[in-house]
């Protein structure tokens, strides 16, 4: 997912998002042999995919989602070094239609320790699974006041959900940016 830079040579490593998540990052990190640093691949959960969706489209609390209807206004930064995800979002989804997400905290970005991303999921009807696409961080400063509350809600298996929506993509606003709003009373943003 390009959290890590290949020093040596390759180890992959794939870590489920769930209450377990940053233990298992952070002790994946720590056990793994050499100097090298691993690559990283998530498996997003279709339950939580779902959950995450639902609560969107409900207007609801539902499993572990910790959903409210107070949208908290999230200053999304570097859309520009996911255009391809962004790209694939779009293809699928369409401009400016709005759809659900979530919050992952980064921990061990090489860029920023305190760095959170911005996750978009959708499913069609021929889709069997929830596709999911980082799409942006948070800005910094956001970040740094918010990261360690949300690390607190995923060990507890609690997501924060976000209502999202892509602009731009056309010749007269080239590039793609993000308009998010985190969806719950849980962290203050």
């Amino acid at each position: 997912m390009g959290w890590f830079k290949k020093e040596l040579p390759e180890k992959n490593f794939s870590i489920k998002f769930d209450a377990k998540y940053v233990p298992n990052l952070i002790e994946m990190v720590r056990n793994a042999p050499g100097k090298y640093v691993p690559t990283l691949s998530l498996e997003f959960p279709e339950k939580t995919c779902q959950d995450i969706d639902d609560s969107i489209s409900m207007h609801q609390s539902i499993g572990n989602v910790l959903y409210s209807e107070n949208k908290q206004f999230l200053d999304v930064v570097g859309e520009s070094f996911h255009t391809d995800a962004l790209k694939i979002v779009v293809d699928a989804v369409g401009l400016e239609n709005w759809m659900a997400g979530f919050l992952l905290p980064e921990p061990l970005n090489p860029f920023d320790p305190n760095a959170v991303s911005v996750v978009l999921i959708w499913k069609h009807k021929k889709d069997k699974e929830y596709n999911c696409q980082i799409v942006g961080h948070l800005a910094k400063e956001q970040a740094k006041e918010v990261h360690k509350k949300i690390v607190k809600c995923l060990e507890t298996g609690e997501v924060i959900p976000v209502l999202a929506m892509i602009k731009g993509g056309t010749e007269d606003q080239p590039n793609f940016g993000l308009l998010a709003r985190a969806m719950t009373d849980a962290v203050k943003f």
